[in-house]
């Protein structure tokens, strides 16, 4: 599972000091319950793999293709064995 830990706490940095203090709250809300799911995920079992892609946001294919392609051809080539 590839999870993009997404910028969005530096995004708000963008707006003025009112939209950021609203906004600041619910990116930091999104990346605790990012964190969440990737535990969850996780306990799955030995045989999963999670792929932690710092600073990319959620079109991750389209930002760093050569890493997700790397990343799956090493993953199927493990799998053949």
């Amino acid at each position: 599972m590839f999870f993009a830990t997404d910028l969005d706490q530096q995004r708000v940095l963008q707006f003025d000091e009112g939209t950021r203090t609203e906004l600041l709250s619910l990116a930091i809300q999104t990346d605790r319950k990012r964190l969440e799911q990737i535990e969850v995920f996780r306990s799955n079992g030995p045989h999963v793999r999670i792929i932690l892609m710092q600073e990319t946001a959620h079109y991750c294919f389209v930002q760093r293709p050569q890493l997700i392609i790397r990343t799956m051809r090493e993953f199927f080539d493990d799998s053949a064995l």
